[in-house]
């Protein structure tokens, strides 16, 4: 079990070292993330460019027979299908909006993004062969290393957070240890909803139009834990106010949130009382594995560490 405050200090020049490695890190999934959108930016506009003059010409076409009185129930299904087909490329068939392409650079970052955290929406997909390819490739690689990024920042965040509980502790000397613990706990929850939930969830609905509160709720909490549904995705608005950078930045909404949810789950699994898992899973005696000690009691007999994420840590 993860003892709080315990082996987050390590000597200044190690520290120092560690931290430039986590710099290091963020850059270059950042970097990873730019050339991802850069590469499918460049691949797909150029069929979705196609796919939209092919639909406005449908449309041409469309009208003409309406005019004309002579459109059939097939071809009326027919259109139907290429419109609902269009849609789902991002390609629109109102107020001229297809010539804007749907894979600017904007998007393809709020894409990859989504293929790295695993939420993958399923709004948007690569038509190119070159693209499908490299995206099969881009995820095998990028998908290990947003999860080590992800686990490094999650490990740094729960080492300040255990210096805040530290100095709950000396504020509140005649508590309990476990007291201690839920009011922690209780001040890092608040500060989740309101800072990644409640006031996220009302930007998103200032800026979508057709979003009610509930939606964006709704949109937050399916999004950061990963099931993307897909059924609420930001941004996807043709005619909508400097777009791009509303999907960079909806993007690293993404990752912070996950980051800022993982690491709650993280302080609820450091305290016994409500990690579920000791109570399922025994461990072996006399195991000095890593993950026997992580799920024996702090004051189990079995338990010859302190730590094995503070471990962890004091090896960088």
């Amino acid at each position: 079990m993860v003892e709080m405050g315990a082996g987050c200090t390590t000597p200044s020049s190690t520290k120092v070292n560690y931290k430039y490695r986590i710099i290091f890190l963020v850059l270059g999934l950042l970097l990873y993330l730019i050339f991802g959108a850069t590469v499918l930016s460049l691949t797909e506009a150029e069929i979705h460019a196609n796919n939209g003059r092919l639909l406005r010409q449908i449309r041409t076409d469309f009208s003409s027979k309406i005019q004309n009185g002579v459109v059939t129930d097939m071809e009326l299904e027919q259109f139907l299908v290429d419109v609902v087909e269009a849609t789902g490329q991002g390609i629109f068939v109102t107020n001229n909006v297809t010539i804007r392409s749907h894979w600017n650079f904007g998007q393809s970052f709020f894409f990859v993004g989504t293929l790295l955290t695993t939420i993958g929406y399923g709004h948007t997909y690569p038509l190119s062969v070159i693209g499908k390819v490299f995206t099969v490739f881009y995820c095998i690689v990028g998908v290990p290393l947003t999860f080590l990024t992800i686990s490094v920042l999650i490990n740094q965040m729960l080492c300040r957070l255990w210096r805040f509980k530290d100095w709950l502790k000396e504020k509140m000397p005649s508590y309990k240890e476990l007291h201690v613990q839920l009011i922690h706990l209780a001040i890092l929850t608040v500060l989740l909803v309101v800072f990644i939930f409640l006031i996220p969830a009302g930007i998103f609905m200032t800026l979508e139009d057709h979003w009610q509160y509930f939606d964006s709720i709704y949109y937050c909490v399916i999004s950061l834990t990963t099931i993307g549904l897909g059924d609420f995705v930001p941004g996807e608005d043709p005619t909508q106010s400097y777009r791009e950078v509303y999907n960079v930045a909806t993007t690293f909404y993404l990752y912070i949130g996950i980051i800022s949810l993982m690491t709650v789950v993280a302080v609820v699994n450091s305290i016994p009382e409500l990690n579920m898992s000791t109570y399922f899973l025994t461990p072996e005696k006399n195991s000095d594995t890593p993950e026997t000690q992580r799920l024996t009691p702090p004051n189990s007999p079995n338990n010859n560490t302190t730590s094995y994420s503070a471990t962890a840590t004091e090896e960088y």
